[in-house]
């Protein structure tokens, strides 16, 4: 003969398995999930080789988010692609002293960007090569180039960036292997000329 679980003992089990939730969220870290974070898009320049998925973002030292997803965006018709790249911002961690706007209001956002604010790329370990999204004021930027429109276009306001110095060096870099690479046929060819005019009066 089986007997039913009594409606009162079911309500209970209930909330105590909300309870025992409530608890481990709180505990675990998980209340970050109860935050407002803002979602932004970065298309940067050249190479990201290295950024990562959870990558943090800094401003000056201070992690104000992470990188929640990198895509690669394809125009069929043009072979043309871009790489975007979409951060989570905590505004609580941006915010304008006295007015009490956050990063997520967008106000407050372009009169950030219109006085110089870049995303960049940063190095956030020399031994491993991962990088970090960097921002920072460059009051003597070039106007901001926003690329997410169009085909392209994702739903999150847009943050212009500008090219690092790692970025530079890396480009640089392929140049001077190349000429490096052009010295070194040319001083073969050279030698080899010596050779072979070496070889020529020995056999006088």
């Amino acid at each position: 003969m089986s007997s039913k679980a009594s409606p009162r003992m079911i309500g209970a089990f209930v909330l105590g398995g909300m309870a025992l939730l409530a608890v481990g969220i709180v505990v675990f870290g998980g209340a970050q999930w109860l935050q407002h974070r803002t979602s932004v898009v970065a298309f940067f320049p050249g190479s990201i080789s290295g950024l990562r998925v959870g990558a943090s973002v800094n401003f000056r030292g201070v992690s104000v988010g992470q990188v929640t997803d990198i895509r690669v965006l394809f125009d069929q018709d043009s072979i043309q692609a871009r790489i975007p790249v979409i951060f989570e911002m905590d505004p609580n961690r941006i915010v304008g002293v006295g007015a009490g706007a956050t990063v997520a209001d967008e106000a407050f956002r372009q009169n950030l960007i219109e006085k110089g604010l870049r995303a960049q790329l940063g190095l956030e370990s020399v031994v491993t090569g991962l990088l970090s999204v960097n921002l920072d004021f460059f009051p003597d930027a070039a106007p901001p180039e926003f690329h997410n429109s169009g085909e392209f276009a994702l739903p999150y306001p847009e943050l212009p960036t500008m090219q690092s110095d790692l970025q530079a060096l890396q480009a640089n870099a392929g140049e001077i292997a190349k000429e490096l690479t052009s010295a070194l046929n040319t001083m073969n060819e050279v030698l080899g000329g010596f050779s072979a005019a070496a070889g020529a009066n020995k056999g006088r």
